[in-house]
Parts: structure tokens; sequence; C-alpha cells
């Protein structure tokens, strides 16, 4: 019986041993298991903190991303109204050009009337200008052609008489 007993103690010592280390194992494991749930923890507040940081960033562009649509859209009705505005300006600007050249048109038009009628004072200026002249010079031809006949017929008398007449004689 105290083989039975010694077998009985050396076995429970070997359990007791067996027991103890694996006490040491299991608090080994536990403080593994706490380390990594308390790492675990931290690394889900870590996670918390950067969802929310994450959130607020999202919340901001999503408000930028909202004023920006809207900036888009007043812009692109800014747009078809500068569209607009430039498709009335360019159909004023055709008009405008039209309205001048009808203008140019008329002042050609008006200067060539100046021009042909400066021309013709010209004309009748020069016409009148030349009649006037012809009758001068008529009348001064006259005038010579009536001395030469005086003088031709002073000459003639004085042939005739053989006296001796003055010039002034002649003349009257």
């Amino acid at each position: 019986m105290n083989f039975l007993v010694e077998k009985y103690d050396s076995t429970l010592k070997q359990t007791m041993i067996q027991l103890g280390s694996s006490e040491k194992l299991a608090q080994a494991r536990l403080k593994a298991i706490e380390r990594v749930r308390a790492e675990h923890k931290k690394a889900n507040e870590e996670t918390v903190k950067e969802k929310e940081v994450l959130r607020v960033k999202f919340e901001e562009l999503e408000g930028k991303l909202k004023s920006d649509r809207a900036a888009k859209k007043e812009l692109a009705r800014e747009k078809a109204c500068l569209e607009q505005t430039a498709a009335t300006l360019e159909k004023e600007k055709a008009e405008a050009l039209e309205e001048r050249d009808a203008a140019v048109a008329k002042l050609i038009k008006e200067r060539q009337r100046l021009k042909d009628s400066r021309n013709l004072e010209v004309t009748r200026e020069r016409e009148r200008v030349q009649a006037a002249m012809t009758d001068k010079a008529n009348r001064c031809f006259g005038r010579v052609c009536d001395y030469i006949t005086r003088l031709d017929a002073w000459e003639r008398r004085r042939i005739y008489t053989g006296k001796p007449q003055g010039r002034g004689n002649a003349l009257r």
C-alpha cells in the first residue's frame, strides 16, 4: 500500500507541478490576452478617434462639394447669361456695321455729288472767264483794228495831200 500511496503522491506531485506550470502558462496566456485586449482596445479607441476625424473631414468636404455644386450651377447660369449677352452684342454689332456701311455709302454718294457739283461750277466758271476774255480780246482787237484803220486813213491822207498832220488828229 505504501507503493500505491507513493505512486499516488508522485502522480499528485507531477499533477501539481503540471497544474502549477499550467497555472503559470494560463496566467501568462491571460496576461498576453489582456495585453492584446488592451492593444485592441487602444487601437479601437484610436480607430474611433480617426473615424470621428474622418467623419468631420467628410462632412467638411461634403459641405464644400455642395457649395461647389451650387457655385458651378451659378457659374453655368452666368455663363448662359453671358453667352446670351454676347449673342445680343454680336447682333447689335452686325446692325451697327450695317448702319455704318449705309452711312458710308450715303457719304460717298454725297461726296461724289459735291465733287460733280464743284466740277460743274469750275467748268462754268472757266466758260464764263473764257467768254469774258474772248469779249475783252474782241474789244481790244476791235480797237486795234479801228486804230490801224484810222492810221491807214491818216497815212493815205498824208500821202495824197503831202501835208504832214499830227498824230494826235488821227487818234480822235
